[in-house]
């Protein structure tokens, strides 16, 4: 407060709080105020008068904008890779901590090679006010002729005080993926409904005099997908005749409404070749011309290999799955990097390889943690399986307390059948010497594949899948989950605890960017867990079983985060999100509820369809103690 005496002003302070660097200008405008009042005042008076005045009488003193920006991009097939044709959203996310912010403008800038991209590139908004948000969406798509390339966007947000925004963002972009029709071949029935044998004889050749049907293989060997595609069967001898259900035509046409990328699609027609036909070459003067809706790869009058008199080779189907996979899982994922600390990116994808510290509860117990991503016999790898090991491993460190030296962490060619046997083997493993019966807790994590198998004898079993297993043998070159069980099981620990990230139906794992392939020797087998011979959750309440999916699911990666799409939410879970009650401790049941309900949810997103974890045993079972 301001004092007056006599004509000499005195400033009091009052105990309080040093006011804020922000207030300053409405303290100076306040101080003019009161000195001039007390001029007035002193020049009115000899008397001496005291003439109060309190700060604490100001309020709604004005605040600064504080804006905050978390960006994230959307495309139509969720792989964060701007494809030809597709459309898209860069989304910035503006939250604002301090006054209000009026007139704010968001823009993009593309660098200077754009072509083929369309983004509308600039956006105000009238008024963010203060602890509130507001959701800016800029639409993006690709044209055709978009090339595959790395684009670099700068984004800035800025208001009238000039407490502006800036990051960059790297985005790839997917080159349109032309089809290619080929024709890989032709076979020749020449018995049934409509058709007629030389001497009733069928021999699937073509004969002079005899009506046949020709089935002309069409196959899409291009990494895209065909639309719309037209087909035309022509001869070019009168002699040899097309015929469809009325006669004689000079054409056979149809059309094929899509051919995926490997896809292979047969058209039929019949025909006939009279005595008056001369051969001039090795093959009939039949044609076919194929044309797709964007003009790509088209067949132009090419001959159909059909011999007269010979039975014509064997159609050769071409091997090209997942070409455009491996192509997009090369492209460098989208990012967004600032030196602003106010800038995010994609703030719902949580870090996961930043484990949380809890008690070290589980101090003296021993993990097993195996990541067998890769096959040295050429099985399709399981994406990310490698680090979802190495993230957990952390995981049983610092969030469940277990030493370094007792956690063994294999990874790739480190997991051989071998190895696992070394360290897994009820006889002379690993475990076998370090457990003390009673005393000891056990945990074992694998990520990888599951190959389900079903014996001479009818029982049934899923085999892990090490390195240098091969599924033709995979029996022997496989380790056995019954055999991992029985032997968990009699090692009589205080708790076995036993969590697995892979499929049991035989699929590889399927992300948006990889597509699923049939790794198991046979198809058609399913095997859940109350099918296995040994089930130790039955009868031992300590221990229990956690697994990603059900028997007949395929689990699926999460290119977002670059992990198992459950071991994601596992590790989430354990950072806290799984502590339902807020207590601290997470038991087992919690986190089963959590995954389960997230990988379930989140999995209908991702190409393969639904996954459902399983659990097995007493849930209980503190897994966690959060600082």
């Amino acid at each position: 407060m301001i004092e007056t005496v006599g004509l000499v002003p005195i400033f009091y302070c009052q105990q309080k709080k040093v006011v804020d660097m922000k207030k300053g200008l409405t303290f100076f405008l306040l101080a003019g105020l009161l000195l001039s009042l007390a001029a007035k005042v002193a020049a009115q008076s000899a008397v001496t008068n005291v003439i109060t005045f309190s700060l604490e009488d100001v309020s709604d003193l004005f605040m600064p904008p504080e804006l905050y920006v978390d960006v994230d991009f959307i495309d139509d097939n969720e792989n964060r890779i701007l494809e030809a044709r597709e459309k898209g959203i860069i989304r910035l996310v503006l939250s604002n901590r301090g006054g209000d912010a009026d007139y704010v403008t968001a823009s993009i800038t593309p660098g200077s090679k754009y072509r083929g991209l369309n983004i509308e590139k600039t956006q105000v908004v009238t008024s963010i006010k203060g602890d509130e948000e507001t959701t800016i969406d800029f639409p993006i798509s690709a044209s055709i002729d978009i090339p595959t390339d790395t684009l670099l966007f700068t984004i800035k947000v800025s208001e009238p005080m000039g407490f502006d925004i800036v990051a960059s963002m790297v985005l790839s972009t997917f080159e349109y993926q032309k089809s290619k029709i080929e024709m890989q071949g032709v076979s020749i029935v020449d018995a049934g409904r409509g058709l007629r044998a030389k001497n009733n004889n069928p021999d699937g050749m073509v004969q002079k005099s005899e009506v046949v049907r020709a089935y002309v293989s069409l196959q899409n060997t291009g990494s895209g997908i065909a639309n719309d595609v037209q087909y035309t069967i022509t001869s070019k001898d009168q002699n040899v005749i097309l015929m469809n259900e009325s006669g004689n035509v000079p054409s056979i046409n149809g059309t094929i409404d899509h051919m995926l990328s490997g896809e292979t699609q047969e058209v039929s027609f019949r025909m006939s070749v009279n005595n008056n036909y001369k051969a001039s070459s090795e093959f009939l003067p039949v044609f076919i011309t194929v044309k797709e809706k964007e003009d790509f790869g088209n067949l132009a009058s090419t001959v159909i290999p059909i011999p007269l008199d010979k039975t014509p080779a064997e159609p050769k189907i071409v091997d090209i799955k997942g070409e455009k996979e491996k192509l997009l899982a090369s492209l460098q994922m989208t990012k967004v990097s600032s030196d602003d600390g106010r800038v995010s990116f994609n703030k719902n994808i949580r870090d996961i390889s930043i484990a949380p510290s809890g008690e070290p509860i589980y101090k003296d117990a021993v993990a097993i943690v195996i990541g067998a991503e890769k096959n040295s016999y050429g099985v399709a790898p399981a994406p990310y399986a490698a680090r979802d090991a190495k993230v957990m491993a952390n995981y049983f460190k610092n969030a469940l307390g277990i030493s370094d030296e007792n956690i063994k962490l294999r990874t790739d060619n480190e997991v051989t059948k071998n190895e696992l046997s070394d360290l897994l083997d009820s006889r002379y493993g690993y475990l076998s010497r370090v457990v003390e019966p009673g005393k000891t807790d056990v945990f074992v994590y694998y990520s990888g594949h599951g190959i389900p198998d079903v014996a001479s004898d009818g029982s049934q079993d899923i085999y892990l899948f090490p390195y240098d297993a091969r599924k033709e043998l995979v029996k022997d070159r496989g380790y056995s989950l019954n055999k991992l069980y029985a032997d968990l099981n009699s090692l009589n620990a205080r708790s076995v605890t036993v969590i697995l990230d892979a499929c049991f139906s035989g699929s590889s794992r399927q992300t948006v960017t990889y597509e699923s392939e049939n790794i198991s020797n046979e198809k058609g087998i399913r095997i859940s867990m109350p099918q296995m011979t040994n089930r130790p959750w039955d009868t031992n309440p300590n221990f229990r079983v956690f697994t990603s999916s059900t028997e007949d699911q395929t689990s699926l990666g999460y290119d977002q985060s670059q992990s198992g799409l459950f071991t994601y939410f596992l590790a989430t879970g354990l950072q806290g999100d799984a502590d339902k009650d807020g207590d601290g401790t997470i038991r087992f049941n919690e986190l089963v509820d959590f995954v389960t309900t997230n990988v379930s949810n989140e999995s209908q997103k991702i190409r393969g369809g639904a996954q459902s974890p399983q659990f097995y045993g007493d849930g209980n079972f503190i897994i966690e103690k959060i600082k």
